[in-house]
């Protein structure tokens, strides 16, 4: 998921996921994005600081990472990676 009310920001983030075969559901506000959370349950939401705030206000700390986005493709890509990989739990 990513969330960002710039529309231009929001279409360059889901283009550069999209080309590297991540889902994106792009979403223009915190509000809308907590509305679908429950029902679409994103691997990683990709939001700024301010908007990862509400998130968190709104959502109780969610469960679901939440990376900043990065101007620079790749360090997004990774924190991405990351953040699913930290997610799985390994069955012992």
């Amino acid at each position: 998921m990513v969330i960002e009310s710039d529309a231009s920001r929001r279409a360059v983030t889901e283009t550069i996921l999209s080309k590297l075969q991540f889902a994106v559901a792009p979403i223009d506000s915190v509000e809308k994005a907590v509305a679908l959370i429950r029902a679409i349950r994103p691997a990683v939401i990709v939001c700024g600081e301010d908007e990862a705030e509400q998130v968190r206000d709104e959502m109780g700390e969610p469960a679901i990472p939440i990376v900043t986005p990065s101007d620079e493709p790749d360090a997004l890509v990774d924190s991405i990676r990351v953040a699913i990989r930290a997610r799985i739990i390994p069955i012992a």
